[in-house]
């Protein structure tokens, strides 16, 4: 199966849960007569979780797909070269076979394609229901 096709069926996954969480939202608020008691207090703790736990969820979606980004351009290339040699000389005693000239293209071919889109989008959609669960209440 490609790529985006998986990317396709979890995203849409993703959003029919989402529509059955605001359903259940919907059914709540409609089951509610007066602005107090336990039914009110437990439907607006249940709005609450939803609308944070998508928010959470969406910007943890962004976050590793930015941090991945940046890891495969080589931000963190000369942290990880430098705790490798480091630990090589101290617990192997030897020298650390590459230079780091090497080690960068090693670790980074010029053909790689990097894809995270599929992190953004479903980061940004994730984080736009969280915003309108979070208006509901």
């Amino acid at each position: 199966m490609k790529k985006w096709k998986l990317y396709l069926i979890t995203s849409s996954i993703f959003i029919f849960l989402a529509f059955l969480f605001w359903i259940f939202q919907y059914a709540i608020n409609k089951n509610i007569d007066e602005k107090s008691g336990l039914a009110f207090d437990l439907a607006k703790h249940w709005k609450l979780f939803t609308s944070n736990a998508f928010e959470v969820s969406g910007l943890f979606s962004i976050a590793s797909g930015v941090i991945y980004w940046t890891s495969s351009e080589g931000a963190f290339d000369a942290i990880s070269y430098t705790t490798k040699q480091v630990f090589s000389t101290l617990f192997r005693k030897v020298k650390y076979p590459y230079s780091y000239s090497e080690y960068k293209l090693i670790k980074h071919p010029a053909d790689e394609q990097i894809y995270i889109w599929h992190l953004i989008i479903v980061g940004i959609v994730l984080v736009g229901i969280g915003l309108i669960f979070s208006s509901i209440i």
